[in-house]
C-alpha cells in the first residue's frame, strides 16, 4: 500500500489517500475493501491509542481516499495528545472477511498541529506545537520578535517557516542536510538504479544487476545455461572419459569401466587375460602344478589347479605306490601291496588289514551313550538321538544336554522345612537354604545343617547334637538333637552294587567302585593291554572334561560322550564303557575323576589301611584311566601299584574301573 498523507486538513480530521496492492504486487482496482487505521502516539511500537475502520472502493488504479477521524470507532479522536509525535498504522481487509493484513506503520508527515492550536495560537504557541517542531518554530518566532501581533493566521506561520522544510531521509536522493521539518518530498532511485539513473552493477561485469541471469556461463560445462551472466562457480563438468550422465564415452566390453581406464591382465597366456586392459597388473592368474617335486611342475603357475602328477611311481597297480599319471615309472618304488576293504572301525565290515578304504557297511542310529535310544549295535550316527530332560533354563534341574523335554522340570529353591527361606513350591534343592545355628563341629550343640552361625556355640550347652540313629556306626546314645552326620556306611562295605571307598560328611552318601575292571567292548590301542580302552578324542580338546576333584567324574564322563569322542584303533572309549556298564540293576556308572581315582587307591587299594580290598591290578600293567583330561592329546591316569599319577596319550589302552554315587 502506497500512502499519501495530505497536508490539507479538515477540522478535527486528516485527508488520507493510498493505492491498495494485492500480495502479488498488482493494484487492487475497482474493489470494495476495508481499511483499519490506528494512531500510535510517541513511538511506532506502542499500542494504538485510536483505531477506526473505513469501507472504501478503489478506482481503476487501486486509489482510494478517506478522512482520518471519520471512520467507525469507539475511541475519541479529539482527545489524542499529539505533543510527542505520532505514527499511523495501516491494515487492509481485501476480502471483507474480518482478517486484516498489516500494510505498514508510517510517521505522520503533515503535522496535525492545527487540530491542537487553532484556539490558542497567540496565547500559548510553544505549548501546543509538537515538541519535535517547537524548538525550530519558537526560534523563528524569536527572530522576528515582536511580530506576533502581525501574524494573524496559521498560513502566515507556515509561509515563514517553509524554508526549514525538506527531505530528512538519508536514503533519499534529495536528502536535505539543513531540513529540520520533513515535508514528504523525499524521492528515491528506481530499484536497481542509482539516483543519477545509472544501473547498479555489483560484480562490475558490465551487466546491470537487474539484468543478471543466474547459471553456469561456461559452454563446456554439463549445466551450461544459455543467456546466463552470473554463476561461473556453479558450473559442473563431466569426469574424464565420461559423459555428463556419468556413463563411459567408450566402453567396448560394457563392463562399466571406460576403455581408457581399463586395467587387468594384458598377458594373453594367462587364465584371466583381458583384451581391453591397457596396462598389465599383478592380477594375472596362471593355473598349474605348483609342487616343484612333481612331474608336471609349472614354475609360472601362481594358482595350483590340483593337476600335479608324481615325477615317478611304481608301475604295478597291485601296489599302493602305483600311479598311472606319473611322468615316469620305477619298480624300486613298489613297497606295499594294496589291501582293499573297509577302514572304518565302527563299520560292520571293518577290515583292520585294509589300507585302501572301500565298501563300508553301517547300522545307522544313535551312538550317544547319554541318549534314551542309544544302542551299542549302532555303527554310524544318523542324528536321531533323543536325550530327555528338563529344557527350561530357569528350572532347578535344567539339563543342558537334553533335546527333548520330559515335562519334569522342577522349581529350584530351599526344600528344608526348618530353613528361614523354605520354599514349599521348590522341587529340588538349589543350595540356598538359610539355617541359623552353631556351625563349629567342636561344640556339643554343633548343627550340621546350619548355614549361618548365630553365635550360639556353647561348650556347656545341654542341646547335645549327635547321631541319634541307632543303626548308624556312630550312634550317640547321649545325643538329644540329631546333627545329621550319622554314618550309615563304612569304607570297604559292599553296598549299592559295589564297594564303598568314599563317604561324605553326612555319613549317608558317598561313592562305590565296581568290584571288577570293565573288559566288555575293550580294544587294543597304540599300546597298552587288549582288555583296556582308549580314552578317545586324541588330538581334540574336550570342553568341560577337566574336573579333577571328588564329585567331578560324572560331568567329565558326560562331556566326553557328548563330544562324540572316537578312538584311533577301534572300539568304544573308556567313558562310553562306563556308561554301558550295568550290575545288580545299577546303570548310573561313570569314569572316576583323577581325585576320585586317587581316593580309591588310598582307601580300597594298596594305599588303604585294609590293603587292596578293591581287587585292583597291581602288577600286570596296573594303569587306570581317569575322566580328567590333561590336554588335547593326554589324560590323567593312576598307577595302582604305588598310587602315582601321570598323563598318558589318549590313544593307548588302559584299564577302566567305574564308580557310582549313592
Amino acid at each position: 500500500m502506497f500512502p499519501i498523507l495530505l497536508a490539507a486538513q479538515t477540522p478535527q480530521g486528516i485527508n488520507y489517500q493510498a493505492v491498495a496492492y494485492d500480495v502479488s504486487g498488482f493494484e487492487t482496482a475497482n474493489q470494495e475493501i476495508s481499511i483499519r487505521l490506528g494512531i500510535l502516539l510517541e513511538t511506532a511500537d506502542t499500542e494504538s491509542s485510536y483505531t477506526e475502520t473505513h469501507q472504501v472502493s478503489t478506482n481503476d488504479f487501486g486509489l482510494f481516499s478517506l478522512v482520518i477521524s471519520e471512520g467507525n470507532s469507539t475511541d475519541d479522536f479529539s482527545t489524542l495528545n499529539w505533543g510527542n509525535g505520532a505514527f499511523l498504522k495501516i491494515e487492509m481487509d481485501a476480502n471483507l472477511d474480518g482478517n486484516y493484513t498489516l500494510m505498514g506503520i508510517n510517521s505522520f508527515s503533515s503535522v496535525p498541529y492545527s487540530i491542537h492550536s487553532l484556539h490558542s495560537l497567540h496565547s500559548n504557541f510553544a505549548e501546543n506545537i509538537p515538541t519535535y517542531y517547537s524548538e525550530e518554530i519558537e526560534g523563528l518566532v524569536s527572530e522576528i520578535g515582536g511580530l506576533n501581533n502581525e501574524i494573524d493566521s496559521l498560513k502566515n506561520i507556515v509561509e515563514m517557516v517553509s524554508q526549514y522544510f525538506g527531505c530528512k531521509d538519508h536514503d533519499a536522493c534529495n536528502y536535505n542536510t539543513t531540513a529540520t521539518i520533513s515535508d514528504n518530498s523525499c524521492t528515491y532511485a528506481i530499484t536497481g538504479y542509482t539516483c543519477d539513473g545509472e544501473c547498479i552493477d555489483t560484480d562490475t561485469d558490465g551487466v546491470c544487476d537487474l539484468d543478471e541471469v543466474e547459471g553456469c556461463t561456461d559452454t563446456t560445462a554439463c549445466n551450461y545455461i544459455v543467456g546466463a551472466t552470473d554463476g561461473a562457480n556453479s558450473c559442473i563438468y563431466q569426469e574424464t572419459y565420461h559423459t555428463c550422465q556419468g556413463n563411459c564415452e567408450n566402453d567396448d566390453d560394457g563392463d562399466g569401466i571406460c576403455d581408457e581406464l581399463e586395467q587387468g591382465c594384458a598377458d594373453s597366456t594367462a587364465d584371466n587375460y583381458n583384451p581391453q586392459a591397457l596396462s598389465n597388473s599383478s592380477a594375472c592368474i596362471y593355473s598349474g602344478c605348483m609342487d616343484n617335486t612333481s612331474g608336471n611342475y609349472n614354475p609360472q603357475a601362481n594358482q595350483d589347479d590340483g593337476s600335479c602328477i608324481p615325477a615317478e611311481a611304481c608301475p604295478y597297480p597291485e601296489y599302493l605306490e602305483y600311479d598311472s599319471t606319473a611322468a615316469s615309472f620305477n619298480a624300486n618304488l613298489c613297497n606295499t601291496i594294496a589291501v582293499y576293504g573297509c577302514m572304518d572301525f565302527l563299520a560292520l565290515n571293518y577290515n583292520p588289514a585294509a589300507n585302501v578304504n572301500e565298501g563300508c557297511e553301517h547300522i545307522y542310529g544313535c551312538i550317544n551313550g547319554m541318549a534314551d535310544n542309544y544302542s551299542s549295535d549302532i555303527t554310524s550316527d544318523d542324528g536321531t538321538c533323543i536325550i530327555s530332560g528338563c529344557m527350561d533354563e530357569s528350572s532347578g534341574n535344567y539339563d543342558s544336554f537334553a533335546n527333548t523335554d520330559d515335562g519334569n522340570c522342577l522349581i529350584g529353591g530351599c526344600v528344608n522345612v526348618t530353613a528361614e527361606n523354605y520354599n514349599p513350591e521348590a522341587g529340588i534343592n538349589d543350595g540356598s537354604c538359610i539355617i541359623y545355628g552353631c556351625i563349629l563341629a567342636n561344640y556339643p550343640n554343633y548343627n550340621y545343617y546350619a548355614t549361618i552361625d548365630d553365635n550360639s556355640c556353647d561348650l556347656n550347652s545341654l542341646e547335645l547334637y549327635g547321631c541319634t540313629d541307632s543303626l548308624a556306626y556312630n550312634f550317640d546314645s547321649l545325643a538329644l538333637i540329631n546333627n545329621g552326620i550319622c554314618i550309615l556306611y563304612q569304607i570297604g562295605e559292599l553296598v549299592e552294587g559295589g564297594i564303598v571307598f568314599y563317604i561324605d560328611e553326612t555319613g549317608e552318601h558317598g561313592l562305590v567302585a565296581a568290584l571288577e575292571d570293565i573288559t566288555e567292548g575293550s580294544n587294543m590301542g597304540a599300546y597298552g593291554i587288549p582288555e583296556g580302552f582308549e580314552w578317545g578324542c586324541y588330538g581334540t580338546y574336550v570342553s568341560g572334561a577337566d574336573g579333577q576333584d571328588i564329585g567331578t567324574g560324572t560331568q567329565n564322563t558326560l562331556d566326553i560322550v557328548a563330544q562324540n569322542c572316537q578312538t584311533k584303533n577301534g572300539g568304544i572309549t573308556a567313558a562310553q564303557a562306563t556308561l554301558n556298564y550295568s550290575v545288580e540293576g545299577y546303570t548310573d556308572w561313570y569314569l572316576p575323576s583323577k581325585g576320585e581315582l586317587q581316593e580309591m587307591y588310598s582307601t580300597i587299594g594298596n594305599g588303604g589301611s585294609q590293603g587292596n580290598i578293591g581287587g585292583f591290578e597291581t602288577n600286570d600293567y596296573p594303569y587306570y584311566w581317569s575322566s580328567s583330561e590333561y590336554n588335547s592329546n593326554y589324560a590323567w591316569y593312576v598307577y595302582f601299584s604305588s598310587g602315582d599319577t601321570n598323563s598318558g596319550i589318549e590313544n593307548q589302552s588302559l584299564r577302566v574301573r567305574c564308580i557310582r554315587a549313592f
